[in-house]
């Protein structure tokens, strides 16, 4: 349908955008997170991440929780001053 293939536009041309922004490290980050859709304890582990200490069932990453409301406000800014959507 028309909807999606609009939707399909706006998330490439977002992700396009969002990764220019970035430094190399995060660029990994988000590609793996967002675009490859990998878990994210598995991109903490890669990239050397300390897990918290708590005593969880699974760990949690905290770089991890900060680099994702990062990439977040990041698009948010760009869809608003984008005109994506």
């Amino acid at each position: 349908s028309q909807d999606h293939l609009n939707y399909t536009n706006a998330a490439t041309k977002l992700h396009k955008l969002v990764v220019k922004h970035l430094n190399d490290k995060h660029k990994q980050i988000y590609i793996l997170l967002y675009i490859k859709n990998e878990d994210e304890n598995k991109i903490a582990e890669k990239f050397g991440f300390k897990a918290d200490s708590s005593k969880r069932k699974k760990p949690r990453y905290k770089q991890m929780a900060n680099l994702k409301k990062k990439f977040y406000i990041l698009a948010l800014k760009i869809i608003k001053e984008n005109d994506i959507v």
